[in-house]
């Protein structure tokens, strides 16, 4: 009974883990940067790194990770004590099944992409749905503080063009991609299909020294 128990609190630590990276993924914050500070915060481990900085200094992400915090402070305690009556107490053959098929969920469930795809799809509906992470202002959306600016530039690097946009993983080094201007064209909703052509136009959000890397010249958004 205990082992079902502390596994069970597993999954709802598991589950939290992920209402929270994509909570903080709707704020603006790149989606390995919110889930490696979401687990950080639920297990208490404290990296200071760039990315915990712009939590600190962002009202809704704030809220989020004193969630987390709570999260650790309740869940740390429950665990201890059904491990201790794990312990002390032994476990039965049909909790050791139940055990082994946890194990099997997660390797062949929980690891898969596309299940994960699914499960990310529906909590995002969910948080989307009921308001969970609510609107925030520009300033808090996009931290235009420091290194992070919108910005515009025309695309001059060939080693670029005709390539797909989820082929950079500009995501990765903190460029988001808000717009692209083609000519007469203008595409708001930008996608991960879509390629850059030199000459395009893109308004851009994100580290300015990553822009700079990646794109030959930019100017400051007006």
């Amino acid at each position: 009974m205990f082992l079902i128990l502390f596994f069970l609190t597993i999954i709802v630590i598991f589950i939290i883990i992920e209402f929270a990276t994509i909570a903080f993924n709707l704020t603006g914050l790149n989606k390995e940067a919110s889930r490696f500070q979401a687990i950080s915060l639920v297990t208490n481990t404290g990296f200071t790194t760039t990315e915990a900085e712009l939590i600190v200094r962002h009202r809704v992400r704030r809220k989020i990770a004193y969630f987390l915090m709570g999260t650790f402070y309740v869940s740390l305690p429950v665990l201890i004590t059904l491990l201790i009556m794990i312990l002390s107490t032994g476990f039965s053959t049909e909790e050791l099944l139940i055990l082994i098929a946890f194990l099997v969920f997660y390797m062949f469930f929980i690891r898969n992409k596309k299940v994960m795809g699914v499960i990310e799809k529906g909590i995002k509906s969910i948080i989307i749905r009921y308001d969970i992470v609510p609107a925030s202002s520009i300033e808090d959306l996009f931290d235009l503080k420091g290194n992070y600016k919108i910005v515009k530039t025309v695309m001059e690097n060939s080693s670029l063009a005709g390539k797909k946009i989820s082929e950079l993983r500009l995501n990765n080094i903190d460029i988001t991609i808000l717009a692209i201007e083609r000519g007469n064209k203008l595409f708001r909703t930008v996608k991960g299909t879509d390629t850059l052509e030199i000459g395009d136009k893109l308004i851009l959000y994100g580290n300015i020294n990553s822009i700079k890397n990646v794109f030959d010249s930019f100017r400051p958004y007006q």
